[in-house]
């Protein structure tokens, strides 16, 4: 019987199931339903699969590297919307991985990261976040993005299509 449904109709079943919007204490519940509702059927994984990364929050940038792995496999590039990276631990984000994510997430409106390391952030970084699909490649240094301590906050200014 899903079966018979339009994708259009399964996606609003999915969205209508899951917060459309990152909070800290929504998304373990937005990505267990995603995950669940993969479960239903083929139809369903094909819509809530890609779903589970428009939201990306890792504790841990080696997290960020398996999130990126998959994304690339998938070609799902322009799938990533808001990227949250916490490093709680304080390790340092790899020479080039925020490079790698500009590369694979095209579609990215908002990059946080908490950063507790005392190292600076290479802000050149962020020449390979496209300018056709964002405007964090014109940000060339602090003074042009929001930061408080150690978290530096990049969100879009406007919407692209």
């Amino acid at each position: 019987m899903i079966s018979r449904l339009p994708p259009e109709l399964l996606r609003q079943i999915i969205n209508g199931a899951i917060p459309p919007f990152f909070h800290s204490e929504t998304y373990r519940l937005r990505q267990s339903n995603l995950c669940s509702l993969s479960l239903v059927s083929k139809d369903f994984l094909q819509i809530a699969q890609p779903l589970l990364f428009e939201i990306v929050w890792v504790e841990f940038p080696c997290e960020l590297t398996e999130v990126l792995d998959v994304i690339e496999a998938k070609q799902w590039t322009s799938q990533m919307r808001h990227v949250i990276v916490a490093d709680k631990k304080g390790y340092a984000l790899k020479p080039g991985l925020l490079g790698r994510l500009g590369r694979a997430g095209q579609g990215i409106k908002i990059l946080t990261l908490f950063l507790k390391h005392g190292k600076p952030l290479k802000y050149s970084s962020l020449k390979f976040f496209p300018s056709a699909f964002s405007p964090f490649s014109r940000i060339r240094s602090c003074s042009e993005c929001t930061a408080y301590g150690r978290v530096l906050l990049l969100q879009a200014s406007r919407f692209c299509a």
